[in-house]
């Protein structure tokens, strides 16, 4: 039987064409069989000698010993080759295994009984033989059957991988857009000089918290929403409380308020954002160009603690 080359895809497909040539193999020794015992003939076998018997018996013995051989060489392969039981698909094909260890058993018994015959003499060994190869070809055919059903789910199987393939491009793309809708873009600052003061503005938890208010115009220590704690040597620790602030998206009116009373004139923010507030960062940004404040703002990491002294400097608006 001619061997069908060698599939370049994957491992499963050089596993299921080791598979086809083995059980092409067995059905091949069948047909040989098959046909050299059809073209004798029962008064032939009677009239001939019992030495011209022997003679092509040894033949045919030769012949399927040369074939089993071959199948028990291929059968090697195929147990070398299949090395993941794990997977569902191959735990059938090592069933079908065994089904051809057992075939191949059942032919070394029938050429095991065909030396024995030959040895003894015995003028109804033909008979047997023929019985036992009637019942191989039978057996070739349900491999053959067997065949053609494995290369079917083959197929099945192939057509559920490019279908699994197909899905997780499709969920690697919405995943893709997802996290394209969900990621906000925010630009670095471009600074330019000022004659203004800063002002400081934290946004975190969710909130804007103000450093200084602006009543009547003049800076008031915003003391209602964040609490100061004084290190020494003209250093304050600022933190704000997690239940006090202003909610820059529920309370957009509060936020409109703070940039109407600071003195733009006079000043401008820098918004000192916390992870977990860049949401809220862009509402307040939008609120303070709308009230023509100039702006900038700061990264700040989500354990980072804020601390004012009465040296260094404030970056510039943006």
């Amino acid at each position: 039987m001619r061997r069908r080359p060698a599939p370049q895809s994957d491992s499963l497909e050089m596993l299921l064409d080791t598979m086809c040539n083995t059980f092409g193999g067995i059905i091949l020794i069948a047909l040989l069989i098959a046909l050299l015992t059809n073209e004798s003939r029962v008064t032939e076998t009677e009239s001939r000698p019992l030495t011209e018997t022997s003679a092509m018996l040894e033949r045919r013995t030769e012949q399927a010993r040369r074939e089993l051989e071959q199948a028990r060489a291929m059968q090697a392969e195929l147990d070398r080759r299949v090395t993941d039981p794990a997977q569902v698909d191959l735990l059938q094909l090592i069933d079908q295994r065994e089904r051809l260890r057992r075939a191949e058993a059942v032919l070394a018994e029938a050429l095991k009984a065909g030396d024995q015959e030959l040895q003894a003499g015995d003028a109804n060994a033909e008979v047997r033989m023929r019985e036992q190869f009637r019942k191989l070809a039978a057996e070739a055919r349900q491999a053959e059957l067997e065949k053609l059903e494995l290369s079917s789910r083959g197929e099945n199987l192939r057509g559920q991988i490019e279908d699994l393939k197909r899905g997780l491009q499709t969920e690697s793309n919405r995943l893709a857009q997802v996290r394209a809708s969900q990621t906000q873009r925010l630009r670095l600052p471009r600074e330019h000089s000022t004659g203004r003061l800063p002002v400081y503005a934290i946004l975190r938890h969710g909130k804007l918290y103000p450093l200084y208010l602006f009543p009547n115009g003049a800076p008031v220590k915003n003391d209602q929403t964040l609490r100061w704690h004084s290190e020494g040597e003209g250093v304050t620790r600022i933190e704000p409380i997690p239940d006090a602030g202003i909610k820059p998206v529920a309370e957009p009116a509060a936020v409109g308020a703070f940039f109407r009373q600071l003195p733009a004139s006079q000043f401008y923010v820098v918004f000192e954002v916390y992870a977990d507030s860049f949401a809220e960062f862009s509402v307040a940004k939008e609120a303070a160009i709308r009230h023509g404040v100039e702006y900038t703002w700061e990264p700040r990491k989500r354990d980072a603690v804020i601390r004012m002294a009465n040296t260094g400097t404030a970056p510039p608006p943006q």
